[in-house]
């Protein structure tokens, strides 16, 4: 309906042996403007009626009037859920438990962030690749698993080194984070992991999953961890047999109290 009001109004002003004056051609226009609920206001340019203008003139405005108008709709922003959780799981790689953790994870929707030791990444890279392939982050844990709060700066540096080297073999860049072993670092360790391009992370919760061959029962980890979960905070796991059974337990949990699981690197601290 309203080209059909456009091509009408194009011809109407293109008459040459019509003699209404101006305000009598405003008067119809904005008449067929207001029945036909147009929200904008049409005034033809004098030239229509002054034959000494060039036609080029007219044509060009005629292309302008007969343009598609473009309304631009207001874009809704999307919800962003702020409950989100990140998990970590320390003392890897360990081929079936990472490739088992990766499945869960995807079936879930999950993402993890892997805290490896060198030296035993340096024979496990496939699973390193396949982790990093599948989205999921990979930290340095340091060579050996040392100290840090007893180590040198030379020994601190040494430790981290080796195991970017190995790490950024495997995925193809540098690890963003450094986790120190058992938590220990002290100002000197954090100087010399912050300035091999690392940020040093911790934890908010620790199952204390790590204890005994296997971890604890995995309903106690569960419970000590769902008791304490709120927005922003960093779950600790290691790479245990009852941890792996927990997983999927506490991923459903995670669910059910609508909460997302993110990346370190996503997470707000």
């Amino acid at each position: 309906m309203k080209w059909l009001l456009v091509l009408g109004l194009t011809f109407f002003a293109s008459m040459p042996t019509f003699n209404a004056d101006l305000n009598s051609k405003n008067q119809i226009i904005q008449t067929c403007v207001i029945k036909t609920k147009i929200s904008v206001s049409i005034n033809p340019p004098t030239f229509w009626f002054d034959q000494s203008v060039e036609f080029h003139q007219y044509q060009n405005w005629k292309k302008s009037l007969l343009a598609p108008i473009k309304v631009k709709q207001p874009s809704k922003p999307e919800p962003k859920n702020t409950r989100v959780v990140a998990i970590t799981i320390d003392d890897g790689p360990q081929k079936f438990f990472d490739q088992r953790a990766l499945e869960i994870l995807k079936q879930y929707h999950a993402t993890a962030t892997f805290f490896f030791i060198g030296q035993q990444a340096a024979y496990q890279t496939d699973s390193i690749k396949a982790l990093a392939k599948a989205g999921f982050e990979i930290g340095n844990h340091s060579f050996t698993h040392a100290n840090f709060a007893s180590c040198s700066s030379a020994k601190d540096r040494s430790e981290i080194c080796q195991t970017d080297r190995i790490l950024t073999g495997a995925i193809g860049h540098k690890p963003l984070f450094f986790r120190p072993p058992y938590g220990a670092h002290n100002s000197r360790s954090d100087t010399v992991a912050e300035s091999l391009g690392h940020k040093v992370i911790i934890w908010d919760i620790d199952p204390k999953d790590w204890r005994g061959k296997n971890g604890p029962p995995p309903e106690q980890t569960l419970n000590y961890i769902s008791a304490r979960l709120k927005p922003g905070v960093v779950i600790l796991m290691h790479e245990k047999k009852n941890t792996l059974i927990m997983l999927p337990k506490l991923l459903e949990i995670l669910k059910q109290k609508n909460y997302q699981t993110i990346n370190l690197s996503d997470l707000k601290t």
